[in-house]
């Protein structure tokens, strides 16, 4: 009796230690699955390799921490890397963990990296933005599907991203004149991110890109120059906007979509009558008072 009650207890034993190493192996696997889902979604947005530095989740208590996050350069640039996200942790609805859908109450980034580099003549954020065009579908050829569109969606009440430190290097003009230049960004929240249509991981990368380059030119008129602004403009205006997918900014963020695309070409309209002004005013003066004289003998 003694012999089999130790068998007994020997082998529930085991069969708990069985389940601590299976719970253990699975939870290893779920910081895997999504430290790889993240790194995939991000490369497939933006076109370039996005590395995630570690992730720790936790299904028992609704926990989500990343150690950080890299987006390197397009090739070909000298720069280390476009864009860098701090480590961050965050909380979220327990119950929708298992779910489709992941609901996030709030979520703040730190102050993000970015630089802006202009070897050879064309940025690195423009190879990036045309990526980002392609991913929406504007782009045309035949993008393969998003490796993150069958995984988990998110909706996050509150983004919040606490600021970012913008770098702008090796473009020829403003090297001239200034060297490299540093643009500290402000602090900006969306509200109901992913309320109109749940976001993939890949659409939540490239919606925090395309924040935090909007409020980068918000925020850098008169310290670069503004055919480079316009270019940023005229990109961002390409591609879908933050009223298309319901949501709100909170902050010195411009806009996105349209409004840029239509801010940008009201800019170069102010520009054009400016100088239509001022040559017509020079030919006046030349012929001895032009316009006025014309109108008198009128």
């Amino acid at each position: 009796m003694k012999t089999l009650l130790k068998i007994l207890v020997a082998g529930i034993g085991l069969l708990v230690l069985l389940v601590i190493l299976l719970v253990v192996l699975g939870l290893r696997s779920i910081n895997t699955l999504v430290e790889t889902g993240i790194e995939k979604g991000g490369t497939y947005a933006l076109g370039v390799p996005t590395e995630v530095d570690g992730v720790k989740v936790s299904v028992f208590s609704g926990t989500f921490a990343m150690d950080g996050m890299t987006v390197a350069n397009p090739e070909g640039y000298p720069s280390e890397r476009f864009m860098s996200l701090p480590s961050l942790d965050l909380a979220v609805d327990t119950g929708s963990l298992t779910g489709e859908v992941i609901t996030i109450p709030s979520l703040a980034l730190g102050t993000i990296g970015v630089t802006l580099d202009g070897t050879g003549g064309t940025p690195n954020y423009q190879v990036i933005l045309d990526n980002m065009e392609k991913f929406e579908g504007k782009g045309g050829g035949g993008e393969p599907a998003d490796p993150s569109s069958e995984g988990p969606r998110f909706v996050i009440n509150s983004l919040v991203l606490e600021g970012a430190q913008v770098k702008v290097t090796n473009f020829t003009g403003v090297q001239q004149l200034t060297g490299d230049v540093d643009i500290a960004v402000p602090r900006v929240e969306l509200k109901d991110v992913g309320s109109a249509e749940p976001l993939t991981t890949s659409e939540l990368i490239e919606l925090i890109v395309k924040t935090v380059m909007s409020t980068t030119v918000a925020n850098a008129g008169g310290v670069l120059p503004a055919d480079l602004l316009d270019g940023i403009r005229g990109q961002l205006g390409d591609l879908s906007g933050l009223g298309d997918l319901g949501i709100t900014a909170i902050g010195d963020i411009g806009t996105l979509g349209e409004d840029l695309g239509k801010e940008a070409q009201e800019k170069l309209d102010e520009v054009k009558d400016e100088a239509e002004r001022t040559v017509k005013d020079t030919i006046g003066n030349l012929l001895g008072g032009g316009g006025k004289k014309d109108e008198d003998d009128g």
